[in-house]
C-alpha cells in the first residue's frame, strides 16, 4: 500500500483543465472585446482558434507577435481537514502561479483570387512547469486555472472562401509529448522505480461557418454571422511500473492532466454606425464529459477506478464593441478604442463532501488600445499595434461541508481576481 501510495503521487499531476484561449479570448483584439471571435469587416490570423473560417477573407501574409502575463489573486483555503481521519493542514495559496508566454500568429494565403488560406496560433510560455507529484486527490485546488499561463498550446488551421461571403473553416489543436523517468529508491534489497513511458496528445478537428454580408453585397448592410463547433482536446499520460521488491509489482496507471472541453458558438457583429462595431456570442461548452483528472488503472490485482467530476454543461456569453477612427498624422493613421465583457458560470457543482474542485463564475471586463502606424512597404497598410487588459472577477462562493471528517472540512470561501494583460504587433506583407 505504501508503493502504490508512492505511485499514485506521481501519477497526481494537478491539471491545467482549460486552455488560455478558451477561457480568455485569442488575440489582442479578442482578449480586449470580451473573448469574442468575430469583428465585423476584420480577420486575423489568431482566428486560427476561434472561428477558422475568417481566414478565408485573408489576401495577403500576415505575421503577428506579442506577449501576454497572467497575475491571478485568488483565495487561499486557510486551515482544512486532510484527511478521514480528521488531520488538519494549513492552505495559505491558491496554488494558483502567475506567468505569461510569448504569442505568435500567422496566415499565408495560397493562390490569387481565391486563396485557400493556412493560419496558426502559437502560445509560447516564458517559464514552464511539469508536476511529477502533486496535492491529494480530495486537496482543495482551482482546476480550472492551475498551471494555466505555464503549458504551450498551439492552433493550426485553413479557411476558404467558396463563395462571395461564405467561408469554411476548420483547425487542429494538440498539447505536446513527453516523457520522463523517476527513480523512487534503490539500495541492495529494493528497487523502486517507475517510468512514464507513453504521453499521447489528444484533439479532435474543429470546424466553423461564416457569412459576411457585406463582401456579397458591397452595398448592402455591413454584418457577419457564423457557427463554430470547437472539438475538446486533452492529454493522455501512462505510466508503466515495473517494482522489484519483496513481492513484484506491475501494472499501468492513466491521467487526464490537461482538458479542454467542447464548445458549440453562434456568433455574430454589426457595424451600425460608420467607425463603431458590434459583437457578440453564445457558447454551450460540455462540461460534462469531463471525468477526474485522477489516474485509473491497476497495480497487480488491485484496479484503480476513475471517478466522474460531476461538472455540468455551461453558457457562456460574449460581448465586444470597437470605435475606430482615421488619424491623418504623419505616423499613425488609426486609432482603435475597444470594450468587451464575457460571462462564464462555473462548471464545478457544490463541493459539500470529499472533494475539492475549487470554482466560482466568472465577470470578464477587457479593454482596449489599437494603433495603426504608416507602413515603410506599402501606402495603404498600416503596421498595427493591438494592446489589451481584462479583469476577471470571480465570485465569492462558500463551501460548506457535510461533515466535520469530510476533507476540507469545515469548509472554505473561494473567489478573487485575475488581471490579464499584454498585447501583439502585426505586419502584413
Amino acid at each position: 500500500m505504501i508503493l502504490l501510495a508512492i505511485l499514485l503521487g506521481l501519477l497526481h499531476a494537478v491539471p491545467a483543465s482549460a486552455e488560455l484561449a478558451s477561457l480568455f479570448g485569442t488575440g489582442p483584439v479578442s482578449q480586449a472585446m470580451g473573448g469574442v471571435a468575430v469583428v465585423q469587416g476584420q480577420a486575423n490570423p489568431y482566428q486560427a482558434y476561434s472561428a477558422p473560417a475568417a481566414l478565408g477573407y485573408l489576401r495577403r501574409v500576415e505575421l503577428s507577435l506579442g506577449a501576454l502575463y497572467l497575475d491571478p489573486h485568488l483565495k487561499p483555503f486557510g486551515t482544512l481537514v486532510i484527511s478521514s481521519n480528521g488531520t488538519l493542514a494549513e492552505f495559505r495559496e491558491s496554488g494558483v502561479l502567475p506567468g505569461g508566454g510569448n504569442t505568435l500568429g500567422f496566415a499565408l494565403p495560397l493562390g490569387k483570387v481565391r486563396p485557400l488560406t493556412l493560419g496558426g496560433a502559437f502560445y509560447i510560455p516564458f517559464s514552464s512547469l511539469v508536476r511529477v507529484s502533486g496535492s491529494p486527490v480530495d486537496y482543495p485546488f482551482y482546476p480550472l486555472y492551475t498551471d494555466l499561463s505555464r503549458n504551450f498550446s498551439f492552433v493550426v488551421g485553413a479557411g476558404y472562401e467558396f463563395v462571395d461571403g461564405w467561408a469554411l473553416g476548420l483547425n487542429v489543436r494538440s498539447t505536446t509529448k513527453s516523457k520522463a523517468s523517476y527513480l523512487l529508491r534503490t539500495d541492495s534489497t529494493v528497487n523502486y522505480s517507475a517510468t512514464a513511458v507513453e504521453a499521447r496528445s489528444e484533439s479532435r478537428l474543429s470546424y466553423s461557418i461564416l457569412y459576411d454580408n457585406a463582401r456579397r453585397h458591397k452595398d448592402g448592410s455591413p454584418w457577419t454571422a457564423g457557427f463554430m463547433y470547437r472539438g475538446h482536446a486533452g492529454m493522455e499520460t501512462k505510466l508503466s511500473a515495473d517494482v522489484t521488491a519483496f513481492v513484484p509489482v506491475q501494472g499501468v496507471l492513466v491521467s487526464l492532466p490537461a482538458y479542454t472541453p467542447a464548445e458549440w458558438v453562434l456568433m455574430g457583429s454589426l457595424q451600425p454606425l460608420e467607425w463603431w462595431k458590434l459583437s457578440g456570442e453564445v457558447a454551450r461548452v460540455e462540461w460534462s464529459k469531463f471525468t477526474s483528472p485522477y489516474g485509473s488503472g491497476n497495480i497487480n490485482s488491485y484496479v484503480i477506478t476513475n471517478s466522474p467530476a460531476n461538472f455540468h454543461d455551461i453558457t457562456v456569453f460574449r460581448f465586444g464593441m470597437q470605435q475606430q477612427f482615421p488619424v491623418e498624422g504623419k505616423l499613425v493613421r488609426k486609432i482603435s478604442y475597444r470594450e468587451g465583457y464575457q460571462f462564464h458560470p462555473t462548471p464545478v457543482p457544490d463541493q459539500n463532501s470529499d472533494s475539492n474542485f475549487v470554482d466560482s463564475t466568472r465577470h470578464m471586463f477587457s479593454a482596449g488600445l489599437g494603433l495603426g502606424f504608416v507602413s515603410p512597404w506599402e501606402e495603404k497598410d498600416t503596421l498595427d499595434l493591438d494592446l489589451f487588459f481584462q479583469y476577471n472577477l470571480l465570485n465569492k462562493r462558500s463551501i460548506a461541508k457535510n461533515s466535520s471528517r469530510n476533507v476540507g472540512a469545515p469548509g472554505y470561501e473561494a473567489g478573487g481576481n485575475i488581471l490579464i494583460f499584454g498585447g501583439a504587433a502585426s505586419v502584413k506583407f
